[in-house]
């Protein structure tokens, strides 16, 4: 065994024939989290979505219910549509958004109801930040790259906006894009 601070260590072992076993660690790990910024918020709701698909595996510990967490989400978005890290800020974080977006998506595909003023807005974000070429640094064409993304996956048609952030990657990232 590694060393470990007492007072933070748990010992525990699980066995499966599946790799959804260690989504009960986990949740553990981030249920005890003490942050509680909107990206650990939804690292704590992603293992409660995949478990809830999965009844004969048990019920998580500490895992994030779906409701309080798009309940907390529509807490921290704006006006624009964009999710703050923290709270509803002015500007939205792109990161935060998209991420958030990402659970919304997964959540909707897995038959949870996503309130449409929750959805709408944030697709809305999402479509602006994938047509603004204004950044051009790598991590914010990963964000475009990453809006656009999701507005496929829910089904809209995106190859302008795909286009326009592949012809923006070649121009302004020539080596570190690929």
């Amino acid at each position: 065994l590694r060393r470990m601070y007492a007072a933070f260590s748990t010992r525990r072992l699980s066995a499966s024939p599946t790799p959804l076993v260690a989504l009960d660690g986990l949740a553990a790990y981030l249920g005890d989290y003490p942050h509680l910024c909107t990206e650990q918020l939804l690292s704590q709701g992603f293992p409660a979505l995949v478990y809830q698909q999965h009844p004969e595996l048990g019920t998580l510990k500490g895992a994030k219910d779906t409701q309080g967490l798009m309940a907390e989400l529509a807490a921290r978005q704006n006006s624009e549509g964009g999710i703050g890290m923290w709270k509803a800020m002015p500007d939205g974080d792109p990161f935060a958004s998209a991420y958030a977006a990402l659970y919304l998506v997964e959540a909707r595909e897995r038959g949870v109801s996503v309130p449409e003023d929750l959805m709408q807005p944030l697709n809305r974000y999402l479509e602006a930040m994938a047509a603004d070429p204004s950044d051009h640094d790598l991590y914010s064409l990963r964000m475009r790259a990453f809006a656009v993304y999701l507005l496929v996956r829910q089904g809209r048609t995106a190859s302008n906006l795909l286009a326009s952030v592949h012809e923006q990657l070649k121009r302004d990232q020539p080596k570190a894009w690929t």
